[in-house]
């Protein structure tokens, strides 16, 4: 039987709709592990929350290792008034809201939407809540504006006798995107856009945060309310700059941090960090920092990318660093996107072994480099 203590392992935290999958799953787990009865009434408590687990363990069928009595017990104590999860309409306008900022570029993505829609739509229709023609129209307007008007483009051509206020159908708008994307499987097309890209930065050897990297940007900035958890980091009033964002707005810093050590992995950089007030980002190295660690960014299309950087003072130390996406928390969901865990490019070994074989004695990164300048283009990139 898999251990409660494990990720993996199925968990109840007192929501009711969600009792009867909790149920299911554990008594899988339970029968696969040959558990007793008795013995499934002793284990279930432990994989629901400590709260819970106590409330549990006084119910009379626990004590009586009545397994069937258990499970009718709880389904008495957490009653839902459907079998399945009941959706609201305001659940269904957040989803349309969602989705329609969140670009559609292949048939997996609209399948995603469509699927979910779908799934809350339909509740809410049987459940007399929502109509056909409001169903329609809150399906269209769940499809990001780019992605919209080339449907809509193929639904002209494909309805020529339909009258200009026409509601579009949720079928008539599926085979219509279907066509889009199927059309499109073989071009090669810029996102709507990105998420910036974030390194995990140790300030002032006491704090780790995750700095955005932008070498759009002219200067390093740091956070007020990280600045207050440092010690012995002055702020110097008298070296205030001017912040002008993009809608032209202006605003001053609070002052210069001067010689502000941040590490990213064994190397130590100096710099000297605007205190902002406010900004949505903790840390931002800006292109002073690329330029003092002299990076080179490999961009792939998804977005993610790796940061080549040089220690200023030790020319032999290169690093060679993975970004995440902004906002990325790391695998705590296991649908999480597997792209931002990807390990840094490296050469091809064959490659290395072949220019040690050729070039005993040219093992330092500088002859390396040097050899790569004559190399094969698809690996010149890798010595940068």
């Amino acid at each position: 039987m898999i251990s409660h203590l494990k990720d993996s392992a199925p968990r109840f935290k007192g929501n009711p709709h969600r009792l009867k999958r909790f149920l299911t799953d554990f008594e899988t787990l339970a029968d696969e592990a040959k558990l007793t009865d008795a013995q499934k009434c002793t284990y279930l408590p432990r994989y629901a929350s400590y709260r819970i687990q106590q409330q549990w363990e006084q119910l009379e069928p626990f004590k009586d290792q009545d397994w069937k009595a258990l499970k009718d017990k709880l389904h008495a104590l957490y009653p839902v008034t459907y079998d399945s999860y009941s959706y609201e309409s305001e659940d269904l306008e957040a989803l349309v809201n969602k989705s329609k900022n969140i670009p559609i570029g292949s048939v997996e993505d609209f399948a995603a939407y469509h699927r979910n829609f779908s799934q809350m739509s339909t509740f809410l229709i049987d459940q007399k809540r929502l109509g056909i023609k409001e169903c329609n129209k809150l399906y269209w307007q769940g499809l990001p504006p780019v992605f919209a008007t080339e449907v809509l483009e193929r639904l002209k051509r494909k309805f020529t006798d339909k009258d200009p206020k026409h509601i579009w159908t949720m079928e008539e708008i599926h085979d219509a995107a279907i066509f889009v994307l199927s059309e499109r499987t073989n071009l090669i097309v810029a996102h709507d856009s990105l998420p910036l890209r974030e390194i995990e930065v140790m300030v002032n050897n006491q704090i780790s945060v995750k700095a955005v990297v932008d070498d759009g940007s002219q200067l390093v900035t740091l956070r007020q309310d990280v600045w207050k958890q440092l010690e012995n980091s002055p702020v110097f009033p008298s070296h205030r700059t001017q912040l002008v964002s993009a809608d032209t707005g202006t605003s001053q810093t609070l002052g210069l941090i001067k010689d502000l050590p941040l590490r990213v992995g064994p190397i130590t950089y100096y710099v000297q960090a605007q205190v902002v007030r406010d900004s949505p980002v903790p840390l931002l190295l800006g292109l002073p920092f690329w330029a003092l660690a002299q990076v080179h960014k490999d961009v792939y299309r998804d977005g993610f990318m790796t940061l080549t950087m040089s220690d200023p003072n030790d020319r032999e130390t290169v690093i060679t660093v993975s970004t995440t996406a902004r906002g990325f928390k790391g695998r705590s969901n296991p649908d999480t996107d597997s792209n931002d865990l990807r390990e840094p490019p490296m050469p091809p070994m064959t490659l290395l072994q072949g220019l040690e074989s050729e070039f005993p004695t040219s093992s330092t990164p500088q002859a390396l480099r040097a050899l790569a300048a004559l190399s094969d283009p698809q690996i010149r990139h890798f010595f940068h």
